[in-house]
């Protein structure tokens, strides 16, 4: 039976638009590096390359390998060699599929303090990012992130080490890049743009980089006032009880300078720019509370639903203006599972005073025609919203209708609960994402996002298929990544507990419309951590 839903959702990029991105300048860099990257390898008569987890640095936290940027760096590098590998139409060198993942559930330590694992890695065979074939690696990269205290720049340094001398890591590419709001939104830091702000971005008609320059600043000067230097615990590498060497990062930072970033206060899940965003259980309230430590930058936490309960998130827009909100689980939007950033992913628009329920993953029913969704009430709870719109035809600017088909019909994954091995194998696929709520919040602007390449991979409906094959992998690559090929002249320990979509059995198809949100312009955003019920705090 099909449900009427009030979801609006942007007709951008994985739903109407085609696959051009607005990304951080960092994936642009790293397109630029990585022809260079794969070439020093080749030089070598390297055959194989895997990638492994980035150290990140940032002002008054620990040295981590734990960051959600310490991992989908690893993604990004990835995609960046297979691009680039290709000589005379075919790969001239393997390049591995999520090369730690295999290795953590081979039970190899910390690499990134011990020689005897570093030498472990390369005795594991590994399945390549194209076909069925497994291999044994004979270089892996590597690197490190560090932002300055001001946080206004981001350096970046890719390293190497090979077989042959495992505990010597050769430096492959280093530069900096300006930071920018995705740098943000990976290390999970939270932040709300005032509205003098916003006002005057509109206004003025700012461009993307002046955009994140008033991020940064506004991440600068907001404090929390609640944050103690001293309760910022070890890395977690530090615990590692195996053989440590001299390949050991040492800390340069003695300690963070009174004047270092603190999480702001601005943004917190009651008010994440206008949007308050509850999550239900079993249309239960579960508590959303202040991490109990601050050994990263995500300052948010809710304790995971238990297996079997109805996992819900309420939206309510407070404000009196439109707003939309792009809702992340594990990295991957709500709509499509789409993996870009925020700016061009499909949207939940609400209009003001209204309340949604996200119910599940929505994904788009292309081949059935659209019809506008009934309004009730459900469950005791509101999740009226405004009666969805036909999308414009292409060419439609600013969100206007012309005309247009209307949209196809939705289908619903409703989100389910992972425990014990299965979320651990989930965990060890998505990586750092794994477990993370991350919320941006848009308001209608007056610039349309750039266009960059974004390096992030492939959604996992589509990964399976383009795996089969590297050319088949190239391109769909090359078509999420926004990039097109130009001629050369010249030639798991413990349990984990995850929200992610149902299977296809228990999905069930609804009806709404499809429509544009002109122009986006962000707000604000929240990370929130789903931790295990046992490790919550009282």
């Amino acid at each position: 039976m099909n449900r009427g839903i009030g979801l609006l959702l942007a007709a951008l990029a994985g739903t109407a638009l085609p696959a051009a991105a607005r990304a951080d300048r960092l994936d642009a860099r790293l397109n630029e590096e990585a022809p260079k990257i794969v070439q020093k390898l080749l030089d070598k008569k390297y055959s194989n390359v895997g990638v492994l987890r980035f150290r990140v640095e940032t002002p008054g936290k620990s040295p981590s390998y734990t960051t959600p940027l310490s991992g989908n760096l690893v993604t990004r590098v990835q995609t960046g060699l297979i691009l680039h590998v290709e000589r005379d139409g075919k790969p001239a060198l393997g390049v591995i599929q999520d090369a730690g993942a295999v290795a953590g559930k081979k039970d190899v330590g910390s690499w990134s303090i011990s020689l005897m694992q570093r030498r472990k890695l390369f005795s594991l065979e590994y399945p390549l990012a194209w076909g069925t074939s497994e291999v044994k690696p004979d270089v892996f990269l590597t690197g490190s992130v560090k932002l300055s205290k001001d946080l206004k720049s981001t350096d970046v340094t890719i390293e190497s080490f090979d077989r042959s001398s495992p505990g010597e890591q050769v430096t492959l590419a280093k530069f900096s890049v300006p930071t920018d709001r995705n740098v943000l939104r990976d290390l999970g830091i939270s932040f709300a743009l005032p509205s003098a702000v916003r006002s005057r971005a509109i206004r003025l008609k700012k461009r993307d980089s002046e955009v994140d320059n008033d991020a940064i600043e506004t991440v600068g000067q907001q404090k929390d006032k609640g944050e103690k230097d001293d309760i910022t615990p070890k890395d977690d590498a530090s615990k590692d009880k195996g053989e440590k060497d001299d390949i050991t990062p040492k800390d340069k930072d003695k300690g963070p300078d009174k004047d270092e970033v603190r999480q702001d206060t601005g943004a917190k899940p009651e008010d994440v720019g206008g949007i308050r965003v509850r999550l239900l259980a079993d249309d239960k309230q579960a508590i959303i509370r202040p991490a109990a430590t601050q050994g990263d930058h995500i300052k948010w936490q809710v304790e995971s639903p238990a297996p079997g309960q109805k996992v819900v998130f309420e939206l309510t827009n407070t404000t009196k203006k439109r707003l939309a909100v792009v809702l992340r689980l594990n990295g991957k939007n709500v709509v499509e599972e789409q993996m870009q950033e925020p700016e061009i992913c499909g949207k939940i628009i609400l209009v003001p005073g209204k309340k949604v329920l996200v119910r599940g993953f929505i994904y788009v029913n292309k081949d059935e025609p659209g019809e506008r969704g009934k309004l009730k009430r459900r469950d005791g709870l509101d999740d009226d919203g405004p009666t969805p719109d036909s999308p414009p035809k292409d060419g439609a600017k600013d969100g206007k209708k012309d005309g247009g088909e209307k949209a196809g019909g939705l289908r619903i994954a409703p989100f389910t609960i992972l425990v014990g091995e299965e979320a651990a194998k989930v965990k060890a696929e998505l990586g750092a994402k794994a477990g993370m709520i991350d919320v941006d919040v848009f308001e209608e602007g007056s610039t349309d996002p750039t266009t960059q390449p974004n390096q992030r991979g492939l959604p996992p409906s589509k990964a399976k298929v383009a795996r089969q094959t590297y050319r088949g992998l190239k391109t769909a690559l090359l078509q999420s990544s926004g990039l097109k090929t130009k001629a050369d002249p010249k030639g798991g320990v413990r349990s984990r507990e995850l929200i992610v979509p149902a299977p296809e059995s228990e999905r069930e198809d609804v009806k709404a419309g499809v429509t544009t949100f002109p122009k986006p312009s962000l707000v604000s955003r929240v990370t929130i951590k789903v931790v295990p019920r046992e490790s919550a705090p009282e």
